[in-house]
């Protein structure tokens, strides 16, 4: 485990996450695709350490024909769950912070296995709940505020068991524990002023109890929660 000391957790975020990304994937990764939903700090980190990588973002916009000749770098936009890629296309698929905006995420697996080489790695960063299903329940109703796409947040196991009923074969795991201002978090998605007052009101709500499972205190007259990511390791075995 990744455990940053608290005065680290409260600066860069992006830096944070990097941290995750260079300790998971090598730089000689061979040819690489990045999925992901949003450009968060995670993402970020992500695309930072992997500058060749090919990004595709999940949205409703069509992405070029399957088949295609791809010019690094270059970045699409299309259906996650229905990749214009061929079978064994990549050396590494990394999902970043995927997992908990799809309705049904064990076919976006499957379909990361399909366009990986046998042998080849997935990577899947996501953030974590509680294994607590009240305290989860509660933290994905405050995610759910910030972000109108969210479904679930999963539990460590939870995960773990999505991904093994995939046929993905889980290697390694690292997680990472920061802390993170309200502020920064609505700068990075951007949340309607309603919506942001409900979510201070219900962590302001929590600092007793810590009923949300997202630990949130007050630090320097601005409140922080902290957050709790998982990077997976998985290998592509067919």
């Amino acid at each position: 485990m990744i455990e940053l000391p608290m005065q680290e957790r409260a600066s860069n975020v992006t830096a944070q996450y990097a941290s995750l990304a260079q300790t998971l994937i090598p730089p000689d990764s061979g040819r690489t695709l990045i999925l992901r939903s949003t450009a968060d700090h995670l993402a970020l980190a992500i695309t930072q350490h992997l500058p060749a990588g090919l990004q595709y973002t999940a949205g409703s916009e069509r992405a070029t024909p399957q088949g295609a000749q791809w010019t690094l770098p270059c970045h699409l936009i299309g259906n996650v769950q229905a990749l214009p890629f061929a079978t064994a296309t990549f050396d590494l698929v990394v999902l970043t912070a995927l997992l908990h905006c799809q309705a049904a995420p064990l076919p976006l697996l499957r379909e990361a296995a399909r366009i990986g080489k046998p042998g080849g790695n997935v990577i899947v960063f996501e953030p974590l709940s509680d294994e607590d299903l009240p305290i989860a329940v509660a933290q994905n109703a405050v995610e759910r505020l910030a972000y109108a796409g969210h479904t679930w947040t999963f539990a460590p196991t939870e995960l773990a068991a999505v991904i093994q009923a995939s046929g993905l074969k889980i290697r390694r795991v690292e997680t990472l524990t920061i802390d993170q201002s309200v502020d920064d978090w609505f700068a990075e998605t951007p949340v309607s002023a309603t919506n942001a007052a409900q979510i201070r009101g219900q962590l302001q709500a929590s600092i007793p109890d810590d009923h949300t499972g997202m630990a949130p205190h007050w630090h320097d007259s601005q409140l922080y929660f902290t957050r709790k990511v998982a990077g997976i390791v998985t290998e592509i075995a067919r």
